[in-house]
């Protein structure tokens, strides 16, 4: 599996250039082929506000606000258009092919090294949070940077190996305060490297201490700031949701093809046994060498860094459900998860993980057709309609949110009469408000978007007798709906 690590740079640095190239040529394309969704809308919302406003609102959602201000302030610059918007996503997600050879140029072999940096800049996974407007794509080149330095403090140790891990962890965790359960990883791994770098297992845990002080003095300023916070309840842990959500980080295919999303599950586990069987293998033929990181090092670290965050975001699950939804929480564990699949194939007979590896890459090329084609929730489309089929002044009736209003202005639909109806409205209430908005207009409309339970749309067409519904039009997760009134 290894070669000497002068090889492996020499060897991995030009194709790491040309990959670096390829991906930011991927990232570009079609970078503006589909409208905003829900979350870039957030984005959105978020950056057209003053800058105190801005900073309440991303804590309240959640999120630091940093990424939100360094894209308000590139807006000054470049705009607000989807393609500016994107921009920087996509820079930044290119980076992850030199990333990503940083952390494993040394460690794994030429081959493995040229698949880890093509995964990198082609999976579909990295791609799509490469393509939209928000802070996952810098997230997972931050995570995979503050690895490498992680590893770098083993080697090496020294204040400035562990100012440089710190300050990426820290640039981490301010774009998405997830990357907390990889800290976690990190500091796990810490335990078991004691016996081989005791210098760096005293370092490390004096680090995790300073940081838990500062994180427990954080997470009570944040959770006086956001008294809304609360939990959803007690759920079973959902380990088949994280496993799939693995999956789909590692070969990055569509998540809309249940079919799909079985074969990527599958191959996962598939090279989930073949790790086994190496690992076996190599705990028999190789020990630990003091000071040094070798196969059996750098691969426990692979592990440490993925496993523990996804066991934490289980244990999460039981109390909040939303926190083992989102694949893209899983992002920074995108290199280690990379390697121990990958690697777990080459430990295969030679034919099989041939075979393994062409399936690989055309579930990776499929993905990524996927993202480059996919049109996107619709939104824009159904504004776009409303903007051309709509008269000045026609009511157009939407469940309250504050994204709403937004998709019709940016797309340029603010000739309607926008009417909100607020979510907890009765029945009886959404169709008075219908009626009495739609009196003595020649039509109105209906948008929704996003909305499972299609409720203004079924209560007008349940309540024929004073609300007809004209025409509908469709546009993937958004409808619109030509109603017209009986006065």
């Amino acid at each position: 599996m290894m070669d000497t690590r002068q090889q492996a740079c020499r060897a991995g640095l030009w194709p790491m250039l040309g990959l670096t190239a390829a991906a930011l040529a991927a990232r570009l394309f079609h970078l503006d082929y589909r409208g905003f969704w829900t979350d870039e809308f957030h984005t959105l919302d978020a950056i057209l506000r003053p800058l105190p406003d801005l900073i309440m609102d991303r804590l309240h959602a959640g999120h630091l606000p940093t990424y939100f201000i360094l894209l308000k302030l590139w807006t000054l610059v470049a705009g607000t258009s989807e393609w500016a918007l994107r921009f920087p996503s996509a820079v930044a997600g290119a980076m992850l092919v030199p990333a990503v050879w940083l952390f494993a140029r040394k460690s794994v072999s030429n081959g493995l090294l040229l698949a880890l940096m093509s995964m990198a800049a082609f999976n579909g996974m990295a791609v799509w949070s490469s393509q939209e407007a928000r802070m996952y794509s810098m997230l997972t080149v931050a995570a995979t940077l503050s690895h490498y330095f992680y590893l770098r403090t083993m080697e090496r140790g020294g204040w400035r190996t562990w100012t440089a891990y710190y300050f990426w962890l820290l640039i981490a965790v301010s774009l998405q305060p997830a990357m907390v359960a990889f800290y976690a990883g990190h500091a796990a791994f810490a335990m078991f490297a004691g016996r081989a770098f005791p210098r760096h297992r005293r370092a490390a845990l004096a680090g995790a201490a300073v940081a838990l002080t500062m994180g427990a003095i954080g997470g009570a300023v944040y959770v006086s700031i956001n008294r809304e916070m609360q939990f959803d309840g007690f759920h079973l842990p959902r380990i088949a949701i994280l496993w799939g959500r693995a999956s789909l980080v590692v070969f990055g295919s569509s998540p809309d093809a249940f079919w799909m999303r079985g074969v990527d599950e599958i191959m996962l586990l598939v090279c989930a046994i073949g790790g086994i069987i190496g690992w076996r293998k190599l705990r028999r033929s190789q020990a630990d060498i003091d000071g040094q990181i070798g196969p059996y090092v750098f691969l426990k670290f692979c592990f440490y860094a993925s496993i523990v965050p996804l066991c934490l975001m289980c244990v999460f699950g039981i109390f909040t459900l939303h926190i083992i939804g989102p694949g893209r929480y899983l992002l920074p564990a995108s290199a280690p998860l990379w390697i121990l699949a990958l690697w777990g194939v080459a430990q295969y007979p030679v034919r099989t993980s041939h075979m393994m590896a062409f399936l690989i890459a055309v579930i990776v090329a499929t993905g990524l057709g996927n993202q480059w084609y996919h049109r996107g929730s619709g939104a824009r489309e159904a504004a776009i309609f409303l903007r051309e089929q709509a008269a000045p002044g026609d009511p157009v009736f939407m469940r309250h949110s504050t994204i709403f209003p937004l998709i019709l202005n940016y797309y340029g639909a603010a000739q309607v009469d926008i009417c909100l109806i607020p979510y907890k409205a009765s029945n009886d209430d959404v169709l008075r408000m219908i009626r009495e908005r739609a009196t003595g207009k020649t039509q109105s409309w209906i948008f929704e978007y996003r909305d499972q339970q299609k409720r203004l749309s079924r209560l007008a067409a349940e309540s024929s007798e004073s609300v007809t519904l004209m025409e509908r039009y469709g546009f993937n997760e958004a409808r619109v709906f030509q109603i017209t009134t009986n006065n």
